[in-house]
């Protein structure tokens, strides 16, 4: 299949520089996430409350997937189309049924919300294992028809060629990686922001043909935004929150609105993050000296290891924050600090779940 397709992305915005810096964003959003694959291995995937794990609501796939060279039993959608996107335009000839998703986040959340399931996935340590993920588990990610390979550096241009794709998904900053020319020659591509899963949506809605199904997503994603308010404390709308993680012995990130959580709290109308100066702003680093900056009367620590509290308790300012002060310390367990940087409309919905068992805590 290589070079045989009609396919080619054109009018790619943004500077070297610019596409050099959205890669290394990803590159440290992708290093605090795969932090999820060093938790404790006798965490499993659910427990008799739900609450350690991060059991999540799913938002419902109430159609059969597509798999392999199974075509969707939907109305043949118009074909050759182009589909617009972060890294151009790109043409796709004919109605894809063999999609690859490049990264097991967004762009693989993504597929399986609209019933679609795709024959190869990167695993590029977004999270540990979709089997012991609920929110990916509920929605296909455990069929057997899928192939998980390595992704990230070392995902394989040749095992993508092999699964014979007509279409490859996956992050728009993948534009940047070295390989892209050659793997759109494979196949067409098309790009999902790292924050937006209602984009993430259109976009891979359009490239599939499955625009209604898309449409139908967004809505019960945001209905659940919208009927948040009846789920925690009227308290949890006053004040600020911060949201913050940190590496051992390194920085502390305060996460921004360009986060998948910070996107929630805002959809949601509780207390936003600090407004990101761009999609690729997700979290800025302080150092432990400067802890004392955080100000918000609640604060949710990004936890994936099952460590970050202790780390954040050892430096003698943590004591004294607001937050801390009043006993608004809401810590995410390693699953729900996956959904916290995990924007998509699976996502969305594990990370209101999360919120509403750290809001309880913190303000009921």
């Amino acid at each position: 299949m290589v070079g045989m397709l009609n396919t080619h992305t054109r009018g790619r915005p943004g500077s070297h520089r610019y596409r050099h810096r959205r890669l290394a964003i990803v590159l440290l959003v992708l290093a605090v996430l795969a932090g999820a694959c060093g938790a404790d291995d006798e965490e499993t995937a659910g427990s008799a409350d739900g609450s350690a794990t991060g059991s999540a609501t799913v938002v419902a796939v109430d159609e059969p997937a597509t798999t392999g060279d199974e075509v969707a039993d939907e109305p043949a959608p118009a074909f050759p189309r182009d589909v617009e996107h972060a890294l151009g335009v790109t043409t796709i000839a004919a109605e894809p049924v063999r999609i690859v998703a490049i990264d097991d986040g967004s762009a693989f959340a993504t597929l399986l919300a609209l019933g679609i399931t795709p024959v190869l996935v990167g695993l590029g340590g977004t999270v540990p294992d979709p089997a012991m993920v609920p929110w990916l588990a509920q929605a296909g990610a455990t069929d057997p028809d899928i192939e998980f390979i390595p992704g990230g550096a070392d995902l394989s241009v040749e095992a993508i060629a092999a699964a014979d794709p007509d279409l490859i998904v996956g992050w728009d900053a993948f534009g940047a990686n070295p390989a892209f020319e050659t793997i759109q020659g494979v196949a067409p591509y098309v790009g999902i922001p790292i924050a937006g899963w209602d984009e993430g949506l259109r976009i891979i809605g359009e490239a599939t043909g499955r625009e209604e199904r898309a449409a139908e997503v967004a809505a019960e994603t945001q209905s659940l935004l919208d009927g948040f308010a009846d789920r925690v404390p009227a308290g949890a709308y006053d004040g600020s929150i911060d949201v913050v993680y940190t590496f051992p012995g390194g920085d502390i990130f305060v996460w921004t609105s360009a986060t998948a959580i910070g996107r929630v709290l805002d959809q949601a109308g509780l207390p936003s993050l600090p407004e990101a100066e761009d999609p690729s702003d997700v979290g800025r680093p302080i150092s432990p000296e400067q802890l004392g900056m955080l100000e918000g009367d609640g604060v949710i620590v990004v936890d994936f290891s099952g460590m970050t509290l202790g780390l954040l308790e050892e430096n003698p300012l943590w004591a004294s924050l607001p937050a801390v002060e009043a006993g608004r310390v809401g810590v995410l367990t390693p699953l729900e600090s996956i959904a916290a940087g995990y924007d998509s409309a699976l996502g969305v919905a594990a990370n209101l779940d999360a919120l509403e068992r750290v809001l309880n805590q913190m303000y009921g």
